[in-house]
């Protein structure tokens, strides 16, 4: 599923810009939440997805200034736990098999 959530990053530029794509790993299915909440919450330059694992940020002008990162959470009304893309892939790339010297 971590993988999957990787793999269905919905922004191309997430490798040359890995700071500023964010995945929050969903702890459930959002079923009860506002979608105006989103858009709302949403600077004029960032965008978002959501998709059936994660929730996916793009917020170019950092993760500190944007009001959406802070509020995803409560607005989609399910646990997350939030990585940037450079860090989701190191994980990724940790959880993989050793390989056998052999």
């Amino acid at each position: 599923d971590f993988k999957a959530a990787i793999d269905a990053v919905p922004y191309p530029q997430a490798k040359a810009e890995p700071k500023c794509v964010h995945l929050y790993f969903l702890g459930g299915v959002p079923e009860d939440f506002d979608g105006d909440a989103l858009t709302e919450a949403a600077s004029e330059t960032e965008q978002f997805e959501l998709g059936e694992r994660a929730f996916y940020l793009y917020a170019p002008d950092g993760i500190g200034r944007s009001k959406l990162a802070g509020s995803a959470e409560r607005i989609l009304n399910v646990p997350v736990t939030a990585r940037n893309y450079r860090t989701a892939v190191k994980v990724l790339a940790l959880s993989a098999p050793c390989k056998s010297a052999t």
